[in-house]
């Protein structure tokens, strides 16, 4: 005698659906770059570009979008530290002297903090004494 698996078939709960995150996708030139928004080390404002750098990428993917409107949307993996620089804390290494040191596989950067933004490193992280 042989066993069949019996399957059910129904329909998806739509609360399932939406706890899946959903990829991201960066407009480049005429197409859209696929990127791993914990991949993302920092974001950088330059005049009137930011530089985005991305672990596994030497180069910084610029991009001609605002600053604000591009760290509101990426707000879930990066802190905002200081007006135009936005860090995934992460890749930090040290917090010391009014600057953050960043490291990954490609390069490391340091990029100063205000006040405010220390205040912000502090809510996010956990802090151990």
């Amino acid at each position: 005698m042989q066993t069949t698996d019996i399957i059910r078939s129904g329909i998806v709960r739509k609360d399932a659906l939406l706890s899946v995150p959903k990829p991201c996708f960066i407009k480049d030139g005429g197409g859209l770059l696929h990127i791993i928004k914990e991949h993302i080390v920092y974001l950088h404002s330059d005049d009137h570009v930011c530089k985005l750098y991305m672990k596994g990428k030497r180069a910084p993917i610029v991009l001609s979008q605002s600053f604000k409107n591009l760290a509101e949307k990426l707000c879930d993996v990066l802190t905002t530290i200081r007006r135009g620089a936005a860090v995934n804390l992460h890749y930090v290494t040290t917090i010391k002297g009014g600057s953050v040191k960043l490291a990954w596989d490609c390069g490391e950067a340091e990029v100063s903090y205000s006040e405010e933004g220390f205040k912000r490193i502090l809510e996010t992280i956990d802090l151990l004494q």
